[in-house]
């Protein structure tokens, strides 16, 4: 059996994929460098964006609360009335793994960057054994939102 050692490693993500390279790069001391494009930092808030606040407010108290009838009931109550919700919550469903929207929801709840982020080190300066600074690179069509933590070499491309 071979075996690969690597000690410099670059993550590259879209998307949700920059969202979980971030968050790999937080337990990863051995990423020197993450380049993401349209991270997204809250994938729950990006699930609920087209729901009115009050809405939105609801459903994470109630995913707060672990309320799973309740958010299944509003959840498939939109997914009556809206195809792209209905497609978007059954697609999430399969992809994830899980039975009911409720489940969904609470996984989405699991991947944002602002608990991780200030684990992250690729940013930092170089450690032994590195060529050149450790990077981290967002490629956003707009000024990204805040991350939490100490990301004094982030650099934003905008598109």
């Amino acid at each position: 059996m071979k075996v690969c050692v690597l000690d410099l490693v670059t993550l590259i993500g879209i998307s949700l994929g920059g969202c979980l390279a971030v968050r790999a790069a937080a337990g990863e001391p051995r990423v020197v460098r993450v380049i993401a494009g349209d991270v997204l930092t809250d994938f729950l808030a990006c699930n609920l964006r087209q729901l009115p606040a009050a809405a939105r407010r609801v459903i994470r108290t109630l995913l707060r609360l672990r309320a799973g009838r309740p958010v299944d009931a509003m959840v498939r109550w939109r997914m009556r009335r809206d195809l792209l919700t209905a497609w978007g919550i059954s697609q999430g469903q399969h992809v994830l793994g899980v039975a009911t929207p409720h489940a969904y929801l609470a996984g989405c709840a699991r991947y944002r960057t602002a608990e991780v982020s200030p684990r992250v080190r690729a940013d930092r300066a170089p450690a032994a054994r590195t060529r050149g600074p450790r990077r981290v690179h967002l490629i956003t069509p707009g000024p990204p939102a805040p991350l939490a933590g100490p990301w004094r070499d982030v650099r934003w491309v905008q598109r």
